[in-house]
């Protein structure tokens, strides 16, 4: 039953036959004055291509937005091209059209935009432009038809003809943005019971002429009413037909508030104002209380139409004025029916103003006016107007759900959006069933991301397409897009949780079909929201290729949003497009430029903070300063890791003040783990047995939320930060018993992992297994523990080998150096120490002073190590001298400030070989050297910190004074 049809009883059948009827009648007026044979012949020929026309015009649908609509001249179809009445369609549009019979042309005139077309001719004025249409204007039946292209060019709207289905569709560019959860205006716009029709008059002319442009009117023929009901109050007066004058003056205002839910919303509102409050100044209206009482209810309509356009404060509030106007009249006539309707307008009237202000009281006081008007409709009784109600009842309870995080409100809510479905078709209501299913799209959105199942995203996918049965890209471009764009984000979320390649293309492929609708041009809000999700897909495709295509390919998805999405205009859109952005530089950086692309990574998260504040944003405030910690511990591996690691500790704590174990444990944990990677890293530098405490604590944090069973990849992590960081803590205190700390971990790690040795951290634990085995091998079975630690070494390189983990592997090879300089200590010396200087070498093709001057350190101070090895062996004077250039070499970037144990290693180091070397030549010379080296040294081995290796230099320098 239509909306309108509850109001009106049953329809009075059309006469599809009118107009060859009344040709019929012409013919034999024509025939009884004598006339000629050839007008008669003229009048039968016209009355054949008349019929003719209307078969094929008449059966053509005209959809607007999606809503169905007839024009009192139907459309003209030609040659399968389809052809509308100027007038009918530029007034739907808030245009005043007029005729020039002198030059046989008309002018659609709005704001100072105007359009001129002229019979015959195919050139347009549009605008004060010329516009050449592809076919010529023409005259049917005293109309001025004109082809598609003229009205796309001319309302700036999209016109689809589909031949085969016999419909037109018009759809409007508009700027909505794209959401799952939220307000469905195609539901609450749509939702009008508005035209209240009063019994047939059919006493006198007045009231047929009444009678005909109300059925019009039901019949949506909006235009064709509102020029019937324009034309007849010039015959009537509020004085002499008070009635009839304000039956006429309420329909006007539905038929413009009706209008107004399909196309041109703020005209057609006021449009509609004006005629209500007409309706209320007749001075006899108290006589009508019913009427007052549906003119009082339809301005209120009008007026909670307007405050979706504007000022939603000052016209919700004059629309639940108005309602409670009618109310109160309907209430003392015991109207228990437009009681009950008028509780659901104002239930959605609150709903919508909880958008803006005072969220949970008008939340709350929309489910009460819903709550009210479901007690007086049933599915029995007034069935459309229950399952309306009970619909924004859905609506409203998500919104509670998106305010308040109470679950319960969210399975309210999908309760009424499946009864809503058990009670209609989508023949019978296709808006309202693609809309309903949008919505429970979001209940599964909702469930999947809370307990990444996959199942449920299947499930919202699935909802989404049952919308796309209604919303096609002919009938309703813009919902069919925004189905696509939350199909193309349930793809991407799924593809971190299964298949991600197969899941990545479905969600890039989602996004194309969104893109093809969502031009920069037409939807730019649109546009860029569905830029942001493209450029997040291709950087989770670029992971698994490795391609730069796809990082370009992300890159300019993200610059496409920020052509729209400014600081001033879009500031949130601005902030995530950035945070976006920066996560994928962070990905780039795994691939190439891994410190530029790291530092523009924190540009990135520093320009989503200009909004993500602690005080407005404090979950995204919190995860951009996470991200922050992450790209400053990868710098740490570069250069100046002291400066990046102490960052990276800042912005660890910043984000703890935000996310705490009780209410956001899954970051809790990850900035935990990110906090102790940057101790970890800060005690192989300064302050060891502190920082290592604090990196072992921040571990057990994390691991308090990670399990091997839950959060598996998170669980790893933490697993081998806290078994490297018992090595770094190995070598200042319990050396033994945190090497074999750290080697049960590691096994551990590789247990688990046994089955999936591709995984980067079976390679991390077979690396940190490898250091374990080389402490090990310093005070007990060096033989068998240095096998162990060859063993694992080629494990971890393998790993990171297959896996293009470039970074890692060179790591590994640098400590698979060590291995062989100890393996020297044994036997085979030269051989040893040459496999040493040639892994080492291999590094170093990769870790180049000049982009990782940190790890090039590191190798140089090895490669001094292996020179003065070598020296014991052969060419004793020029190794000495190569060492010593190594160790140099080295301690240009290791400066006391940034890397103070490095420093202090490499000059101890150098101490040893300046001494060796004072035993060949230049003695005075290189004992000082060695003794200032010393004396460098024990500026950050103090007794008090590093009290062995403090007395073993000490005692050096003491037997060199003697």
């Amino acid at each position: 039953m239509n909306n309108t049809d509850c109001l009106l009883g049953r329809r009075k059948e059309i006469n599809e036959t009118a107009y060859a009827n009344v040709l019929k009648k012409e013919l034999v007026v024509y025939m009884k004055r004598k006339l000629m044979i050839f007008f008669i012949a003229s009048v039968v020929t016209l009355l054949i291509c008349s019929v003719a026309v209307l078969a094929s015009g008449e059966d053509v649908h005209i959809l607007i937005n999606n809503n169905g609509i007839k024009f009192s001249i139907p459309p003209y179809v030609k040659d399968e091209e389809v052809f509308l009445p100027m007038r009918e369609i530029f007034e739907l549009y808030g245009f005043e059209v007029n005729w020039n019979g002198t030059e046989r042309s008309a002018e659609a005139a709005k704001d100072g935009k105007i359009v001129k077309v002229k019979v015959g001719s195919n050139i347009v004025k549009l605008y004060g432009e010329d516009y050449n249409s592809k076919d010529d204007v023409f005259i049917f039946r005293d109309r001025i038809f004109i082809s598609t292209d003229v009205i796309e060019a001319g309302l700036n709207i999209k016109v689809k003809w589909d031949k085969n289905k016999r419909t037109i569709y018009l759809n409007e560019y508009t700027n909505e943005s794209i959401t799952i959860v939220g307000n469905d205006n195609s539901v609450i716009l749509g939702s009008n019971i508005l035209v209240n029709i009063s019994p047939r008059y059919d006493i006198d002319t007045v009231n047929k002429i009444i009678g005909e442009n109300d059925e019009m009117l039901v019949e949506k023929n909006y235009t064709g009413a509102i020029r019937g009901y324009k034309e007849l109050l010039k015959h009537i007066s509020a004085k002499e037909n008070p009635e009839e004058y304000i039956h006429v003056l309420i329909n006007l205002g539905n038929a413009y508030v009706e209008l107004a839910s399909i196309v041109n919303r703020e005209q057609n509102a006021l449009e509609a104002i004006l005629f209500y409050e007409e309706a209320l100044k007749v001075d006899s209206i108290d006589k009508y209380p019913h009427k007052k009482a549906l003119a009082n209810r339809g301005m209120g309509s009008a007026y909670f139409i307007l405050s979706t356009v504007r000022d939603v404060e000052k016209n919700t509030a004059k629309a639940l004025e108005m309602f409670n106007e009618a109310l109160n009249i309907f209430v003392k006539d015991g109207d228990q029916y437009n009681c009950g309707y008028l509780h659901y307008l104002k239930g959605r009237t609150y709903y919508w103003m909880a958008a803006s202000t005072n969220t949970r009281d008008n939340i709350i006081k929309s489910l009460d006016s819903l709550e009210e008007a479901l007690t007086t409709f049933n599915t029995e009784n007034y069935k459309d107007e229950y399952i309306i109600a009970r619909s924004c009842h859905g609506l409203v309870l998500t919104q509670f759900f998106n305010f308040s995080g109470e679950v319960e409100h969210l399975q309210r809510a999908f309760d009424a959006f499946n009864e809503v479905l058990d009670n209609i078709t989508i023949e019978e209501k296709p808006i309202l069933y693609a809309s309903t299913y949008m919505q429970l799209a979001s209940y599964y959105m909702y469930l999947a991301n809370k307990d990444g199942d996959v199942e449920s995203y299947y499930k919202c996918i699935s909802c989404m397409q049952e919308s796309l049965k209604v919303y096609t890209l002919d009938s309703d471009s813009y919902n069919y897009a925004v189905a696509y764009a939350n199909i193309g984000k349930a793809y991407l979320l799924m593809s971190y949780l299964s298949q991600t390649n197969v899941n990545i293309d479905r969600a890039l492929s989602a996004y194309e079909e969104a893109l093809k609708v969502f031009k920069i041009s037409q939807f730019p809000f649109n546009y860029a929201s569905v830029q942001i999700d493209l450029g997040e897909a291709y950087t989770v495709k670029a992971g698994i290729t490795g391609s730069e295509e796809d990082y370009n390919n992300a890159q300019n998805a993200f610059n496409n949003a920020l052509k729209i999405y400014t600081l001033k205009n879009y500031p949130y859109q601005y902030a995530k497009t950035y945070s976006e952005f920066g996560k994928m530089y962070i990905a780039l950086a795994y691939i190439k430029d891994k410190e530029e692309n790291n530092k523009k990574a924190i540009e990135c998260f520093n320009e989503a903070l200009k909004v993500y504040s602690f005080e407005k944003y404090p979950v995204l405030y919190g995860y951009n300063q996470e991200l922050i910690a992450l790209s400053n511990i990868e710098l740490s591996k570069i250069r100046d890791p002291k400066k990046h690691l102490n960052k990276s500790v800042e912005v660890c704590n910043n984000a703890l003040k935000v996310f705490r174990k009780e209410n956001i444990p899954y970051l809790y944990g990850v900035v935990n783990i990110y906090l102790g990677n940057s101790y970890t890293f800060l005690a192989s530098i300064e302050n060891t047995k502190e920082n290592c405490i604090q990196a072992e604590k921040a571990y057990m944090n994390a691991l308090e939320i990670f399990t091997k069973d839950a959060s598996l990849t998170y669980y790893l992590e933490a697993m081998t930060g806290l078994a490297e960081n018992y090595v770094i803590k190995s070598q200042v205190e319990n050396r033994k018993e945190n090497l074999e700390k750290a080697i049960a971990k590691c096994n551990d790690i590789i247990e688990l992992l046994d089955r999936h040795r591709s995984s980067p951290y079976y390679g991390k634990a077979q690396y940190i297994l490898l250091l374990s085995y080389l402490g090990l091998s310093d005070f007990e079975n060096k033989e068998v523990n240095l096998n162990k630690a060859l063993i694992a070494n080629r494990e971890a390189v393998s790993v990171f080998e297959e896996g293009n983990l470039v970074f890692d592997k060179s790591i590994a090879l640098a400590a698979g150096a060590n291995i062989y300089l100890k393996y020297s200590e044994v036997n085979n010396t030269v051989k040893n120490l040459t496999e040493a200087k040639r892994t080492v070498e291999s590094a170093l093709t990769y870790f180049k002073k000049e982009n990782y001057p940190y790890q090039y350190a590191i190798l140089m101070n090895s490669m001094g190590t292996i020179y003065q090895k070598l020296s014991e062996k052969e060419n004793r004077i020029d190794n000495l001298k190569k060492s010593i250039e190594a160790y140099k070499e080295a301690n240009e970037i290791f400066s006391i400030e940034e890397y103070g144990l490095y420093f202090a290693k490499t000059k101890h180091d150098m101490g040893d070989v300046y001494m060796k070397l004072a035993g060949s030549e230049d003695r005075k010379a290189n004992i000082q050297k060695a003794l200032e080296c010393f004396s460098e040294a024990i500026r950050i081995y103090t007794n008090e910190d590093y009290p062995l290796i403090h007395e073993e230099i000490i005692k050096k320098m003491e037997n060199i004074k003697k």
